[in-house]
């Protein structure tokens, strides 16, 4: 007899379930796994597959972060040396976000090694077919052994293209070639940061392969949604600024990090926040590219034009190369050609445009009249256009999140080091001793500040 439910009334109470009716309903349940042989033998049996196949099965990881905190915990206690690799695109890697940098700046400070294996633009489908860096494969290569002290952290899917089940094919087809690879290793999924036009399709995507391959999914739009418009945390209409994604990683580590290991985990104030050198290398060369299909053409020669630019997509440009024209040329990640256009014109042969969505790459046609540019020597100047940010406090920046995400610890601490937790008072040992005890009655005062 399976219970379907425990009755338990006041004591001695005949309508309370007997211990008899709970042991027998559970060993009905639990007699299939009590031993790892006889267990696979029963349920390759009841399930009509030959007992090899069924002893092969392996548990999957519960969807609840457990996995993930175990790790930290570990590393946190020394156990294990553990790897954190950050997949993604431009949410995670981008020119002025430093997300990057801010994943060392708090797992750093737990000593946890970070992977970069992101960059802007970058998909789902390059990422496991190898098409473009970074991969699959360097993911691979970058985690030890069989994956055991490792973890993942995957997000893609803005970047792809097609069906929602051919996206799903890539998104999915991708973390199962890393785990079987490496299949003790820990992955983390992590869906896009807001809801609206397609992201809203990748979420239900990431929502199915969690549940498919058994793996924790953090979802961040709750988050950052609600400020999407709003400039304090946004680079522009696609990207976080330094605060927005100091706020994402909040949220994602909280989801992730047990709470013993978070509370060593200081929320730095990083004050006002410049923004970065925001030049561009520009190297020039003779030749032009045909307006058409973006060819490059090396004669005639009395032509100069420019590489191949790595740039950003969303932001804006200025222009200054000293020449005759205002033709620019758009690439996508790849160097597949785009489109061509003019630059709109704030001065004389000075220019401010907007890169196009889905471009990565600008060439620019300068001056017909080569000669007489080169004797110029012109310093071509192109940058990118960012207002300085205005500053915000990490209790800015985590304005209406929940209890539970990494906080600026700011409690004393007791002679051994030690930070108080629930209940707990700093009291005085002597002999300039001091320790956080735990005095009933105090009820539940909380010793962390939270952000």
């Amino acid at each position: 007899m399976a219970i379907k439910k425990i009755v338990a009334g006041e004591e001695f109470s005949p309508t309370n379930s007997t211990g008899g009716e709970l042991a027998s309903s559970v060993n009905s349940l639990i007699d299939v796994v009590e031993h790892p042989e006889t267990g696979n033998a029963e349920l390759a049996s009841r399930l009509g597959e030959t007992q090899n196949e069924v002893g092969n099965l392996k548990m999957t990881i519960s969807r609840d972060g457990t996995a993930a905190k175990k790790l930290f915990s570990r590393s946190a206690l020394g156990e294990i040396d553990l790897n954190y690799i950050v997949s993604g695109d431009s949410n995670r890697s981008n020119n002025f976000n430093n997300m990057i940098n801010y994943y060392n700046t708090l797992l750093g400070q737990i000593g946890v090694a970070v992977v970069d294996n992101s960059r802007s633009g970058q998909s789902g489908l390059n990422w496991k077919n190898g098409a473009s860096s970074p991969t699959v494969q360097e993911a691979i290569d970058a985690t030890p052994g069989t994956g055991a002290t490792t973890l993942l952290e995957y997000s893609f899917g803005p970047n792809d293209s097609g069906t929602n089940s051919e996206i799903k094919a890539a998104l999915k087809g991708g973390v199962e070639l890393y785990l079987a690879a490496k299949p003790d290793a820990t992955v983390v999924l992590c869906s896009p940061v807001r809801t609206s036009g397609k992201y809203g399709s990748l979420i239900s995507i990431y929502e199915e392969i969690a549940q498919e391959l058994g793996l924790q999914l953090i979802k961040p739009h709750t988050i950052i949604e609600p400020y999407d418009n709003d400039p304090r945390f946004k680079q522009d209409n696609v990207h976080l600024n330094n605060y927005g994604s100091q706020r994402l990683l909040h949220f994602i580590l909280s989801n992730m990090v047990d709470e013993v290991t978070r509370s060593s985990i200081t929320i730095p104030d990083l004050g006002v926040i410049t923004p970065p050198d925001a030049n561009i290398n520009v190297v020039t060369k003779v030749g032009y590219w045909n307006y058409s299909d973006g060819v490059y053409k090396p004669t005639p020669d009395t032509w100069r034009c420019t590489e191949i630019i790595p740039v950003e997509p969303n932001y804006t440009l200025h222009v200054d190369h000293g020449g005759t024209t205002d033709k620019v040329y758009w690439y996508d990640i790849d160097g597949v050609f785009i489109s061509a256009g003019s630059m709109p014109s704030v001065g004389a042969n000075v220019y401010n445009v907007v890169v196009p969505s889905g471009a990565y790459g600008m060439a620019l046609n300068i001056t017909d009249d080569g000669a007489t540019y080169d004797a110029l020597s012109y310093v071509i100047d192109v940058h990118y256009v960012i207002e300085e940010q205005n500053y915000m406090s990490p209790e800015d920046t985590n304005v209406n999140m929940a209890l539970g995400f990494p906080r600026q610890n700011k409690m004393l601490l007791d002679s051994n080091g030690k930070t108080g937790s629930k209940g707990q008072v700093l009291v005085s040992l002597g002999l300039g001793k001091t320790q956080w005890t735990t005095i009933e009655g105090l009820g539940e005062t909380t010793q962390f500040m939270w952000v």
